[in-house]
């Protein structure tokens, strides 16, 4: 009973809760090199660790930190697991650090990450602070693997391309899905990360206000 209630905090954060879609909050990162699946699934996985990481020491260290200086503590916390990440990355998949470039220390300073440890882990348990960012992290990861999988279908024509970046060894050209004559550029742009964002957004407060649920007026 116990995981079929977790997976259903999963489901429900990862769409009528997303912390993303919710809050608008940490997109710079997010949503920069989301135009790839390969890249943006890089980014998901960073931030998930980050947000683990973050949580569980701000949770072994709530009894101990004087309220006073918790902001600034979680600021250091989140730095130091952004700069091991950061350095993993580049020892082992200098690519794939190179095409997350400087969205992959930003992530140190990601309001996301900070505002939920400051919010809810100063007062939970670390089991508790665990459960709640393995949710938050799931949903953020469910959420850029299908984003950036339309960004990179409908720009690029193409599913898993440039995949030898996150997978050494593999080919590179990725799945073709559509032909040139479909392909929408502007998907692959910022620009078009924004536009898809906001037509993600209008679908979510459809099915929110469907439910009862809270609905995000940028």
């Amino acid at each position: 009973m116990a995981q079929s209630g977790f997976g259903r905090d999963c489901c429900d954060v990862a769409w009528q809760g997303n912390p993303v879609l919710l809050r608008l909050m940490g997109l710079c990162p997010l949503l920069a090199v989301s135009d790839r699946v390969v890249t943006g699934l890089a980014i998901a996985i960073l931030f998930a660790l980050t947000m683990l990481w973050t949580q569980l020491l701000v949770a072994m260290l709530r009894g101990v930190v004087p309220v006073a200086v918790r902001l600034p503590c979680q600021a250091v916390v989140a730095a130091c697991g952004v700069t091991v990440l950061h350095m993993a990355v580049q020892a082992a998949l200098p690519p794939l650090a190179a095409a997350l470039g400087v969205y992959l220390p930003v992530l140190a300073g990601c309001c996301l990450i900070l505002v939920r440890a400051g919010e809810s882990t100063w007062r939970r348990p670390v089991t508790s602070a665990a459960r709640d960012a393995v949710a938050h992290a799931v949903a953020v990861l469910a959420f850029l693997a299908a984003f950036s999988a339309l960004r990179e279908a409908l720009g690029h024509g193409t599913l898993l391309r440039d995949l030898a970046l996150l997978v050494p060894g593999a080919g590179g050209s990725g799945y073709q899905i559509l032909p040139r004559g479909w392909r929408l550029p502007i998907a692959a742009m910022p620009a078009g990360a924004l536009l898809l964002l906001g037509a993600v957004l209008a679908l979510r407060n459809l099915t929110a206000a469907g439910r009862g649920g809270p609905a995000v007026r940028a």
